[in-house]
């Protein structure tokens, strides 16, 4: 790995390394601790990808054939429609008809071959069954993102506009707040716009679910705005469009990314659900009257062994593991 020499010194080598795709865990560390320690460095990191993108652009121009794009554009032109040559040279109005039809051929596939490759356009990253993954955007931002989301953003162009999708799934977000370049993120018909905090955020089948950590949070859909704060829980029904917001009940919002569970009285069949969500694990209660049975614990980075365990113990019952099942009896 070759080391940053000086503090103004621009890591050009770790900067194309990431742009290939070609980076190291530890030498991405050090570009985004280069990026944090200075405003500046952020603007040159912005500068050189713009700069890239425009070099991807003028690649493809300059291997541009205008009589290969025309013979592609020529046969669209209706029989009633008459080239007139603007000038009685050679080089008339056809010409220059081709080499405009070349760059709107060239711009195009430079578009798509640009967006596929996330030099322009959205970057789309995705977490499997079971994974979960933490994004560092450019700004600083932390997103944690639960098994089974689909985040997508515009990498070359954040800094100036600080715009998220989340497609599927569930995240965690630590936002760098920013009063003059605010961040957003576009769930279906919905905008979440940070107002300086950390939140979780779910999209589920009938609902999209917002639970605000710290900070505030504002939803908006169409000309309807709420406003949540820390501990609210905000709701957006995906079939009447409606928004609604309570304080949030749930202790366990976020256990799937903090390890933590935390139960008042809980029901057992409650704490199922909950273990179902974090490690996959599927519980059988041997007398569907457990289900019933209430459980005040605290759970820290605990394995799912050792929680039900614990449980049993706790509760005076018997658990026993049957290939990737527990059951529980009396």
């Amino acid at each position: 790995m070759e080391e940053i020499n000086h503090p103004n010194q621009i890591p050009y080598h770790l900067i194309m390394d990431e742009m290939e795709g070609e980076i190291s865990v530890a030498d991405l560390q050090e570009l985004e601790n280069w990026k944090a320690a200075d405003p500046a460095h952020l603007r040159s990191y912005q500068e050189i990808l713009d700069i890239a993108d425009h070099a991807e652009l003028l690649t493809v121009y300059r291997e541009a054939d205008p009589e290969l794009a025309w013979q592609k554009f020529k046969p669209s032109i209706p029989e009633e429609v008459k080239i007139v040559p603007l000038h009685s040279e050679k080089k008339s109005g056809l010409f220059f008809l081709k080499w405009a039809v070349a760059i709107v051929v060239v711009i195009s596939g430079a578009l798509l071959l640009a967006n596929q490759s996330g030099w322009i356009g959205s970057q789309t990253i995705s977490t499997g069954k079971n994974e979960r993954q933490k994004l560092n955007l450019p700004d600083g931002t932390e997103i944690f993102m639960n098994a089974n989301t689909t985040i997508s953003y515009h990498k070359s162009g954040f800094l100036k506009a600080r715009n998220v999708e989340l497609e599927e799934g569930e995240a965690y977000f630590n936002v760098i707040h920013d009063e003059e370049n605010p961040f957003s993120i576009k769930v279906g018909d919905l905008n979440v716009n940070d107002l300086g905090t950390s939140f979780n955020l779910k999209v589920e089948p009938k609902q999209v679910v917002v639970v605000v950590n710290s900070g505030k949070v504002s939803l908006e859909k169409a000309k309807d705005t709420i406003l949540l704060s820390a501990q609210d829980r905000g709701t957006f029904n995906r079939e009447t469009k409606q928004m609604s917001f309570a304080k949030n009940n749930d202790l366990n919002y976020r256990a799937w990314h903090d390890k933590t569970l935390h139960y008042e009285k809980a029901s057992l069949s409650e704490v199922a659900d909950d273990m179902k969500e974090l490690f996959g694990t599927h519980i059988i209660f041997q007398d569907a009257a457990l289900k019933e049975r209430t459980l005040s614990a605290y759970f820290k980075d605990k394995t799912e062994a050792e929680i039900m365990n614990s449980i049993a113990e706790t509760l005076r019952l018997k658990v026993t593991k049957r290939g990737g099942t527990f059951v529980l009896s009396n």
